[in-house]
């Protein structure tokens, strides 16, 4: 899986260039979301094309991803605040310090991925992906066996469910989202054969991966929170990090609650009614079921 590389060696971000903060945040968000479609893709396809291929694949995209967290984490540490901490009328006067101070760590992130390899290392590696999945060849009945990955996508994100059951933490929390995220990315690109009868458990998916999200950016403020934070008062960290411990869990617990119901039905059964559905919508025309 050769390809052209279009290569970056040499590029340096200057201040003169470096964007608004949050210009890159919204780039480097982007960039993460396209990298974990690219991962749904690939698992999606994983019993068609082989392992060998789509894991390489998948562990080149994850590399990448890990590459441009740190710059997505600044920006998720306020937002949680806002979530966990504010009102109608925004965050209270006593977080205005741990607030600002977030955001200057932030910015200060922000400034350190721009004047580092990251940035053209990120690029480079993001054009070797999409050249070698130019080249990536499904066998010529391939779309035809599409319910093999899907099964798997669905067994997946029930096993997840049954180990945060099991064991409630955070780390089995993100697990669901993760592996609920790719059956939601799959569905979301089949839905529009027959958009009446696949798009609402599609829209209640998301709702409930918003929330698992929303639960996930909690979990990286408070570790933020528990390092401590200059010019942070003892007693409103101890504030911040109590709020952010009851938003995160009413989120994810009506998030897994959700899911729970949506990973019901036994995989055979949906992936039969998905199959059923694709194959209603195409009967049907351009304007779907």
């Amino acid at each position: 899986m050769g390809g052209p590389r279009r290569r970056t060696r040499g590029f340096r971000w200057t201040p003169d260039d470096a964007p608004a903060a949050a210009a890159v945040e919204t780039g480097v968000h982007e960039a993460r979301k396209l990298l974990k479609r690219v991962r749904a893709l690939l698992a999606f396809v994983r019993p068609v094309v082989g392992a060998e291929a789509t894991d390489a694949f998948d562990a080149r995209a994850r590399d990448v991803g890990r590459r441009l967290s740190g710059t997505r984490d600044g920006a998720a540490r306020v937002a949680a605040l806002d979530r966990a901490c504010g009102g109608h009328d925004g965050v209270p006067a006593r977080f205005e310090g741990l607030r600002a101070a977030l955001l200057a760590a932030r910015d200060a992130r922000t400034e350190a991925f721009l004047r580092s390899d990251d940035v053209a290392l990120a690029v480079d590696a993001l054009q070797a992906l999409a050249d070698d999945l130019r080249a990536l060849a499904l066998p010529a009945d391939g779309l035809k066996r599409w319910d093999r990955g899907l099964r798997r996508l669905i067994r997946r994100g029930r096993a997840s469910l049954d180990a945060a059951a099991a064991s409630p933490d955070d780390a089995h929390a993100h697990a669901v989202r993760r592996r609920w995220k790719q059956l939601g990315y799959v569905l979301r690109w089949l839905a529009p054969a027959c958009p009446d009868l696949m798009g609402p458990y599609a829209r209640a998916l998301e709702t409930a991966l918003t929330a698992l999200g929303d639960d996930h950016d909690q979990v990286v403020l408070r570790a933020r929170l528990e390092r401590g934070v200059d010019g942070a008062a003892p007693e409103v960290l101890a504030e911040a990090l109590e709020g952010s411990i009851a938003y995160g869990e009413r989120r994810r617990a009506g998030a897994l609650e959700a899911l729970a119901r949506l990973a019901a039905e036994p995989a055979k059964a949906f992936v039969a009614r998905q199959r059923a559905y694709v194959a209603h919508g195409r009967g049907a025309g351009r304007d779907g079921c």
